[in-house]
């Protein structure tokens, strides 16, 4: 197996951390990838401040910034409210489900004075986004609630914005969402809450000089981190993310940046999230741990009240390292081919220049399981069997809740994700959640990639001995390998629940309520068998209203079934 440190000393010796900052575009040459962005994919490296001529405070009314959007740059911006949270700032709500639950809040009580709206979204043709800016708009009927943020380049939501006389700011459009630690298409919202960013730009300069190694025989956390992940992609391995609850945006962050960016071409690292209070909480720290190696890693959050320079370098760390982990591997970190695959298929531009979803497809799902049906014992036991009988040592297990995010229901899903652990024991399998659609946008790439109608066994197994054959060539390098045996693979369980309220969408002809459940359906015809992979076609769970306690009955259910090892 490779080492470790090899893979250390050679990004030492490439001085691949040193060219990063310098924007040396050759570097992806190298390594033999093409970049998507081209030059631009280094612009996340430069701080990016919001323009200071935007008045970035919000009206004195508003207590409440509404943050709209379903991609990185939500994420990074609700990290920095988590840790720099004060009671007198005005708060920070994230919207980024579709479920008509989350939005009644917003459209069942009359137009909201304390709310101002910020609507982000890099390419400004994300279709989710779109409509919830459009539904919250008519409702609200006032440009100056909302804000958006978005790429100068010409796109649907920009026309929107100006056809609706409201404020656009721009965002760096070389910089991906998830690559906007200090940019500003994450920097501009925080900004708005009141967050003060002056301590950011020498963190990055503070974090650029401590991450840099010319020479010597031990590398930084930096080197370590992209080895391990690096390490891991080849071998089919898991990322264990240990975050407190108040500091859980920043490991969904993590999550993100490490399936989107690595999981290309059946490779890349299984990142599962695991909230755990007590000591953690105490300290303010995010541990990491690569199980195949037990390496640990602790990121530590310090200051409290303030925009903690801390942070902005956890961002750069893991920014840092996985572009650092993709030159090892050989893949474009700046890229999601499959995402962007996907949603042309899945979708169909045709209605006036506004993405409207595909109404001609069949259901995906193997097997459906209604909870309120008499017949759900069986329907339970036929799941579990199909599931066992495709299970192989090492694979996981995904939860796609298409349902209205409340912590409640997050506090199920992990109850049920332990108990599907415990019923699979003897398999090794890993188990893991979150809520749709926005994980799909956030980490689909990872779960895609390995279910392309391009990729086969013979492909991955082919690309890795490519790119071994590359590190081979280093000097540095000697005991190269990797395990075939630990290609791992996923299967997916899909969780929709009926609605206690709807609400139809301006210029659609559908309601969210509908919209949800489509995408559900579209994402699961997405992650449809594999003949390659001996992958089964996702499972279905229909929830009623509760779905906490639907989620409860079913395990009560799989409980009472004997234990499947």
């Amino acid at each position: 197996m490779i080492q470790v440190t090899q893979f250390e000393r050679l990004l030492i010796d490439r001085r691949v951390c040193s060219r990063i900052f310098e924007n040396s575009f050759d570097l992806w040459s190298e390594a033999g990838v093409d970049t998507v962005l081209g030059e631009r994919c280094f612009d996340w490296t430069r701080f990016s401040y919001p323009d200071t001529n935007d008045n970035l405070h919000l009206p004195p009314n508003a207590s409440t910034l509404v943050l709209v959007g379903m991609g990185g740059a939500t994420l990074t911006a609700t990290a920095y409210e988590c840790v720099a949270r004060h009671s007198s700032r005005p708060s920070l709500h994230q919207l980024s489900s579709t479920a008509p639950e989350s939005l009644a809040c917003f459209l069942a009580v009359p137009p909201r004075e304390d709310c101002h709206y910020v609507i982000a979204s890099k390419s400004g043709e994300t279709f989710e986004t779109q409509v919830m800016a459009e539904s919250l708009f008519e409702h609200e009927n006032s440009a100056q609630k909302f804000t958006v943020i978005t790429d100068p380049r010409k796109s649907t939501l920009r026309e929107w914005a100006f056809s609706k006389g409201i404020r656009t700011l721009n965002s760096d459009p070389g910089v991906l969402g998830r690559f906007s630690g200090v940019c500003s298409l994450a920097l501009i919202p925080t900004a708005m809450l009141g967050i003060d960013l002056t301590t950011l730009k020498s963190a990055r300069n503070n974090f650029v000089n401590s991450a840099i190694v010319e020479t010597g025989e031990v590398a930084n956390q930096v080197h370590r981190l992209a080895a391990e992940l690096a390490l891991a992609s080849l071998n089919g391995g898991e990322l264990q993310i240990d975050a407190p609850h108040r500091l859980l945006p920043v490991a969904r962050w993590i999550e993100q940046i490490v399936a989107e960016s690595l999981g290309k071409a059946g490779l890349g690292v299984l990142p599962t999230v695991n909230c755990r209070d007590g000591e953690l909480d105490r300290s303010g720290e995010i541990r990491v741990c690569v199980p195949a190696t037990e390496q640990e890693f602790s990121f530590e959050y310090w200051e409290r009240g303030t925009c903690s320079a801390s942070l902005a370098r956890i961002f750069l760390t893991w920014q840092t390292a996985v572009s650092m982990a993709a030159y090892l591997i050989g893949v474009d970190p700046y890229s999601q081919p499959e995402l962007e695959e996907f949603k042309l298929k899945g979708l169909d531009c045709e209605n006036c220049g506004v993405v409207r979803l595909a109404a001609d497809m069949n259901l995906p799902f193997q097997n459906v399981i209604k909870i309120d049906s008499e017949y759900l014992f069986q329907m339970a036991a036929d799941f579990a069997d199909d599931l066992k009988s495709s299970l192989r040592i090492n694979d996981y297990i995904v939860l796609f809740a298409y349902v209205n995010p409340t912590a409640e229901t997050e506090a199920e899903l992990a109850n049920f994700a332990q108990l599907l652990e415990s019923l699979f024991s003897g398999y090794q399998v890993r188990v893991v959640f979150n809520f749709g659609p926005q994980y799909l946008h956030s980490t689909g790439q990872f779960h895609k990639a390995k279910v392309n109608a391009g990729i086969t066994r013979e492909l991955v197994t082919e690309k890795k001995v490519n790119q071994l054959d590359w590190l081979r060539s280093q000097n540095l390098l000697t005991d190269v390998s990797f395990d075939d045996k630990a290609l791992n693979i996923g299967h997916f369980l899909f969780i929709t629940a009926d609605d206690t309220c709807d609400f139809e969408i301006p210029g659609h002809p559908f309601t969210f309520g509908w919209l949800i459940k489509r995408q559900a359906q579209l994402d699961a015809k997405a992650l449809s068998r594999s003949d390659q992979f001996e992958q089964e076609a996702p499972s279905l769970v229909k929830c009623s209203t509760d779905v906490v306690d639907s989620l409860q009955q079913l395990g009560a259910v799989l409980r009472s079934l004997r234990k499947i090892n």
